[in-house]
């Protein structure tokens, strides 16, 4: 009796159907990611043990789909703690392949979203782009990673690292958008003001049609009103203004106008931004208060002036 090696390889996360070529044996299709050493018997005795071979591999496959789709119920459900369990049930008990790529995946989310363990998720994460660095979940996983460098750790330097791997795969282009936006809040929150400018073009030039493309806009504003620089702030804010007609984020960039007049001290401008806000924001008791505050503040100075 010899044995034969038959391995189930995965390209990318996809199945990979392989062949043994020989006289005796026929070809066969791997379903799961194990080796499996199957008995080159001659005669009718080797197909037999070729067939139970094949019905066992079947089997399993079936039992995986269904604690697969079980563990989907529970997470539509809501039912985290159920759902972590049965994902992580699969991650344990069956070899490498599509769906415990998909199982080891959600592991982590849930952990991260849903559990309050972002530092667990971030172990996950990391095993997961060591066993599936092609995987089409690796650019989020790449991305959840580093959320958790910046958001949970607090570790800049290393969340600009992971964010720029993001960029780098450039396979999903507004995730990496997203992720060099991010950068560039990581750089401003540094204070590393020129480098995030630098970052915030990089953006508008790489990704002008991006969904991101005016957050971008409004960074580079926010940037320049960091370094105290007011009229390249004005000038960015109009710039939102004028180039983003549609964009959610207009109000915020009169306000940062309107901010910026404040710290000139030109009050009377302020005070116009402000007026012409105040019917159009829900927040109107902020309004009312800038109002009261910069009509107190030009009286006062109109007093000193005469």
């Amino acid at each position: 009796m010899m044995l034969f090696e038959y391995k189930c390889l995965y390209n990318n996360g996809q199945k990979t159907k392989f062949s043994y070529k020989s006289p005796k044996t026929p070809a066969v299709e791997a379903t799961s990611g194990s080796v499996f050493m199957i008995p080159n018997y001659s005669g009718s005795k080797g197909w037999w043990v070729l067939l139970c071979f094949l019905i066992a591999v079947s089997c399993q496959s079936g039992q995986l789909q269904n604690e697969f789709s079980s563990a989907q119920k529970h997470l539509a459900a809501g039912d985290y703690t159920s759902a972590f369990k049965a994902f992580q049930g699969i991650v344990t008990r069956y070899p490498p392949g599509e769906i415990v790529a998909e199982s080891l995946f959600w592991v982590g989310n849930i952990n991260y979203l849903y559990l309050d363990k972002p530092k667990e998720a971030l172990g996950t994460f990391e095993e997961f782009l060591l066993h599936y660095p092609q995987h089409q979940r690796a650019q989020q996983v790449r991305f959840q990673t580093a959320k958790i460098y910046e958001e949970v750790l607090e570790n800049l330097p290393g969340a600009i690292l992971k964010y720029q791997q993001v960029v780098d795969h450039r396979k999903d282009r507004e995730l990496a958008a997203h992720s060099q936006l991010r950068i560039i809040s990581c750089y401003h929150r540094l204070g590393e003001l020129d480098q995030a400018l630098v970052e915030a073009r990089t953006l508008l030039r790489n990704y002008s049609q991006s969904q991101f493309a005016d957050d971008a806009q409004l960074a580079i504003a926010d940037i320049h009103a960091s370094a105290g620089n007011y009229i390249q702030t004005q000038a960015a804010y109009d710039k939102l203004i004028k180039k983003y007609p549609a964009s959610e984020l207009i109000t915020e960039a009169k306000l940062g106008k309107a901010n910026s007049w404040e710290e000139e001290e030109e009050y009377h401008k302020a005070l116009a931004i402000y007026e012409e806000l105040q019917d159009s924001r829900a927040d109107t008791e902020m309004i009312k208060r800038k109002l009261g505050y910069l009509k107190q503040k030009s009286s006062k100075r109109n007093s000193l002036i005469r």
